[in-house]
């Protein structure tokens, strides 16, 4: 079995990380043509499988991000970045839906519009 390495960190800290790493450009003049801190675009980092990790509004955190921008997750499901699952939930029979990251182990940083 091949071994495995983690690492824990207290959620503020992997924030302020996060929106470091978000204001960083390539660009040649310096200058974010995106930038998170522009009020019209809100900013997420989801998981894999769709949940909210750091979002400007932290009570968005841990919630799936199809309830905080659902016309985007849509867009995502189109484009074939997220595939719907239906799953059955084994304690009350409720269906309820997964979606996966069909970029495994891959973290993007999406923005929309509000």
């Amino acid at each position: 079995m091949p071994p495995a390495v983690g690492i824990q960190m207290k959620l503020d800290f992997f924030k302020k990380k996060f929106w470091t790493a978000s204001r960083q450009c390539a660009a040649l003049d310096g200058k974010c043509s995106i930038n998170c801190d522009d009020e019209n675009i809100n900013c997420y980092l989801i998981d894999n499988n769709g949940f909210v990790l750091v979002a400007e509004d932290y009570t968005l955190t841990g919630k799936f991000f199809g309830e905080a921008e659902g016309a985007v997750m849509n867009k995502l499901l189109q484009m074939g970045s997220f595939k719907r699952q239906s799953r059955w939930c084994m304690t009350s029979c409720l269906p309820y839906a997964l979606t996966t990251l069909n970029l495994a182990n891959h973290i993007k940083l999406f923005s929309s519009d509000p």
